[in-house]
């Protein structure tokens, strides 16, 4: 149940006003995936689903193999949102971030 509900969550039909765009840094992998694990618990608490930035290219993806080095280049995407697609649905204004650690 708890599982379905992360689900729902991170995979909403409209992702406009339904996102938070996270930023998280290349820092040790374990170190990674706990503070992202973070920021899921964060998303969680404001009913929104999380979206990773990316404006860093992740350090530990191939280039040549993944030349976008997101996530997504070696883990399943968790979310159906993107920054892209938040980008293109806001127009020319930046699409609401909030910072890391």
């Amino acid at each position: 149940e708890a599982e379905l509900a992360v689900e729902r969550r991170q995979r909403p039909e409209r992702c406009e006003g339904r996102s938070l765009v996270m930023h998280w840094d290349n820092t040790g992998l374990s170190a990674i995936v706990i503070f992202i694990s973070g920021l899921l618990e964060v998303a969680a608490g404001l009913g929104r689903a999380l979206v990773l930035d990316d404006t860093q290219p992740w350090v530990y993806v191939d280039a040549v193999r993944c030349p976008a080095r997101r996530f997504d280049c070696l883990l399943q995407p968790w979310s159906n949102c993107t920054p892209e697609l938040l980008r293109r649905s806001a127009g020319p204004g930046p699409a609401q971030q909030a910072g890391g650690g």
